[in-house]
């Protein structure tokens, strides 16, 4: 076939998978009760308003009763505090909004943290962060979903990730990082729930490092105090910090501490136990604990140069075609596009082309690449049969792990077409991860398996000599071994 590398990004393609998610919205009015007035009540001295859900703070100064069309996030931001303070002081709601109930009564003050704001008019449609205006949410959003949003999409039932990806023309890394409460699975969707799914925050690859040891002799040199961190710290407010700073790993330590640096300092390395203390912003994962950080690196795509690239012997075998790509093409609209088909490297050819592939065929030119792309004139995309290469930061190798054969370390086993030829660790990878699993791993050379956790009674050794038949310098696994990686 003459195109057989040639993909079209056009339209709203997309297909909803057989397998439904969660068809009802979060409890938005409680079972026996009716929102018809509302506003905030002060408290008098020992008396609290009816209905109140069990377990509201006892200290709590301020009252406030759920209209129509309220829901956490719209409270939040009409009274000014966070949602991680929103659910301790009202211990009935969690992170999604479950339990909220209209017509019932909720804390939004306590003392030494006054409401910034007491209002009962009409709740606000929008906020503003750092000047500039973003509209809230239509219903309730996860917790992961970032405040700047400039497009909102409300679930619907047996809707999925790839299709809301499809519809919107975005990736899924996109997705998830607008929106970092979707697991990786995107098995927890839930109808009626908002998205993001436009955004002007940047793509950022954080890969976990681990559990790491530290003292006061520090494995990462520059903390950054946090507005409310001791409330709301996660993993991710760290990384932004970090990352806005400059800087290439954020560790999280004591619950609320981050921590920043450019090199992992003082001997400190992986620790075996100890990073157990809940991020109080996002209690079901840990940051760090007592003497111990979960460090995170982050990594971008790294720019290989100049290749040589012909008709006849192409550097990277696919191209896609982007809908007005000769006057919008950049760099970052080509890397995401070959994000989003699961490839590792991406180049830009002619100021307008993109092409991606799972490994290099061409060699580096010694120049050429002096065509301004056609959407961004301070970057080059290549030239006449020149192509700027970029390559997608890889995953983490979690090592060399035994596979017997009726106790398989990964279970799911994914039949890739010409795998004998074509397989690295890579493409199982890009794979899996298409699939929604969080590990991949290739045994016997060039067989691929996936899976969402690592056999506990496996533990990593040796064995994995089996050279990748797709051209890498890592190894696929062995005879009952398999070279297992993560997301």
């Amino acid at each position: 076939m003459w195109n057989s590398g040639l993909i079209l990004l056009a339209g709203l393609v997309a297909s909803v998978v057989s397998e439904p998610i969660p068809s009802q919205a979060r409890q938005t009015a409680a079972p026996t009760t009716a929102a018809t007035t509302g506003g905030v009540t002060p408290k008098a001295t020992s008396t609290v308003p009816s209905p109140v859900q069990e377990g509201i703070i006892d200290t709590c100064t301020d009252y406030y009763k759920a209209l129509d069309g309220d829901d956490c996030w719209k409270i939040t931001a009409r009274f000014g505090f966070t949602l991680a303070e929103f659910i301790q002081w009202n211990p009935a709601v969690d992170k999604t909004c479950a339990g909220f109930w209209l017509g019932y009564y909720y804390c939004v003050a306590i003392p030494g943290r006054p409401t910034s704001t007491i209002a009962t008019g009409p709740a606000p449609t929008a906020t503003v962060i750092e000047g500039t205006s973003y509209p809230l949410p239509p219903s309730a959003t996860g917790t992961g979903s970032t405040p700047k949003c400039n497009t909102w999409y409300v679930i619907k039932f047996g809707n999925t990730c790839d299709l809301i990806t499809n519809t919107f023309d975005i990736t899924k890394t996109q997705l998830n990082l607008w929106n970092s409460d979707i697991d990786i699975g995107c098995s927890n969707l839930w109808a009626g729930n908002s998205l993001c799914v436009s955004s002007p925050v940047d793509k950022s690859y954080w890969s976990s490092l681990g559990c790491y040891t530290d003292s006061s002799s520090r494995a990462l040199a520059k903390q950054i105090i946090l507005p409310d961190q001791n409330t709301v710290m996660t993993p991710k407010l760290c990384q932004d910090a970090c990352g806005a700073a400059g800087y290439k790993y954020a560790g999280v330590e004591y619950a609320h501490q981050c921590w920043c640096g450019n090199t992992i300092d003082n001997n400190h390395g992986p620790a075996t136990s100890g990073c157990t203390a809940a991020c109080p912003g996002e209690p079901l994962i840990t940051c760090g604990g007592d003497d111990r950080l979960n460090i995170y690196q982050n990594e971008k795509y790294a720019d290989l140069g100049c290749f040589s690239d012909s008709s006849t012997a192409r550097t990277l075998r696919t191209q896609i075609i982007i809908p007005d790509q000769n006057s919008i093409l950049t760099r970052e609209i080509c890397q995401n596009a070959c994000d989003k088909e699961g490839f590792l490297y991406s180049g830009v050819e002619y100021a307008h082309q993109c092409w991606c592939d799972h490994q290099l065929h061409g060699a580096l030119a010694t120049g050429g690449c002096t065509s301004p792309c056609a959407g961004d004139a301070s970057q080059m995309c290549g030239g006449s049969d020149r192509l700027n290469v970029m390559k997608k930061p890889q995953s983490r190798t979690m090592g060399c792990y035994p596979s017997p054969p009726l106790k398989k370390t990964l279970q799911y086993r994914v039949v890739i077409p010409n795998e004998e030829t074509l397989m690295t660790p890579e493409l199982c990878r890009t794979t899996c991860r298409s699939k929604g699993f969080v590990y991949s791993g290739v045994e016997s050379g060039s067989q691929c398996y996936c899976d969402d956790r690592i056999s506990p009674d496996a533990t990593p050794g040796s064995g994995c000599i089996d050279a990748c038949p797709g051209g890498t310098s890592m190894n696929c696994g062995g005879h009952v071994r398999i070279t297992i990686h993560s997301l």
